[in-house]
């Protein structure tokens, strides 16, 4: 499994556009006592506020996976990532700062800080993302987004590599290419979706062995009242979508290019957001690929 958080860059998906107060996304307001350790309790709210409920920070743990003729054979931990997010009034996410002790294996690992700061502009669309690292302010990945007259990401631009994106989209506006170049090389990834707008399919529509496979349970992710999402970021075929809010429900079972498919068991809170998420392969359970702890906060905005 493909961890997009490292050290030469962030890879997230965010929101085209700030769109998180849905009938199906409203947290409402907390029943007393019902609050976890670490959230805030919402007060009463106002006539033109919302309370949303949204992720304080994840904890993550990272397997790497050792395969023999091609079964998956051992994992091994790899690395430990805690990403803290921060807010504007608006409840976008204006910058993510990130703890990562990474390959651990060699040499107990290295630890790495990064912030990674979200430029919106007045419409409320992400037009820059720009990750630096905390210790010396060095820039390590620098993207800019660009838009047509709806609205939608046409294409993107990471000056650190010169990798341009290009996105295509379906007839309900959602992204199903992507066309990324650098060094004179091209590399199209296509996508399917359920009725939820969750992804289902993603594959190289010039090679059938590049494709994996996703299936959803029937409850909201945890940045469902987000406008960023990081769903996806340890996939290989979906890390490209930089900028697309995409699906409302949790992956349960993932099957990836080498056939090696992985089921995902949550615990949720008594809001019915997960809490905890772990990963491990199909056909044995102690084979686990990562781990993720949920801590959600309130906050409360203008509708």
């Amino acid at each position: 499994m493909k961890k997009i958080f490292k050290m030469v860059g962030l890879c997230f998906i965010a929101c085209l556009a700030f769109n998180c107060t849905s009938d199906d996304n409203s947290m409402g307001k907390q029943k007393p006592g019902e609050e976890k350790p670490g959230e805030e309790k919402p007060g009463e709210e106002k006539p033109d506020e919302e309370t949303l409920f949204v992720l304080d920070r994840v904890e993550e743990t990272e397997y790497s996976s050792h395969y023999m003729s091609g079964e998956l054979i051992k994992t091994e931990l790899f690395s430990q990532t805690t990403h803290v997010f921060s807010y504007n009034q608006k409840n976008q996410v204006t910058a993510i700062e990130s703890n990562q002790l990474d390959e651990i294996p060699f040499d107990g690992g290295y630890l790495n800080k990064t912030k990674s700061t979200i430029t919106y502009n007045d419409a409320n669309l992400i037009t820059r993302l720009h990750v630096v690292d905390i210790s010396n302010n060095e820039s390590w990945y620098d993207e800019t987004f660009e838009y047509n007259n709806q609205g939608l990401l046409t294409k993107s631009f990471e000056v650190t590599e010169g990798e341009l994106k290009t996105y295509g989209y379906n007839a309900e506006n959602k992204i199903s290419t992507i066309t990324t170049s650098m060094d004179n090389s091209q590399h199209t990834i296509n996508y399917e979706y359920d009725s939820n707008g969750n992804i289902i399919h993603a594959f190289n529509p010039a090679d059938n062995g590049e494709q994996e496979f996703f299936t959803y349970d029937d409850k909201l992710n945890p940045y469902a009242n987000m406008n960023i999402s990081l769903l996806y970021d340890n996939y290989e075929s979906t890390y490209p979508l930089t900028l697309s809010k995409i699906g409302k429900n949790n992956v349960v079972t993932f099957k990836e290019y080498e056939g090696v498919e992985w089921v995902t068991e949550y615990e949720f809170n008594s809001q019915g957001y997960p809490t905890k998420a772990i990963s491990y392969y199909k056909n044995n359970k102690a084979l686990i690929g990562n781990s993720k702890v949920y801590t959600y906060k309130t906050i409360t905005i203008k509708k």
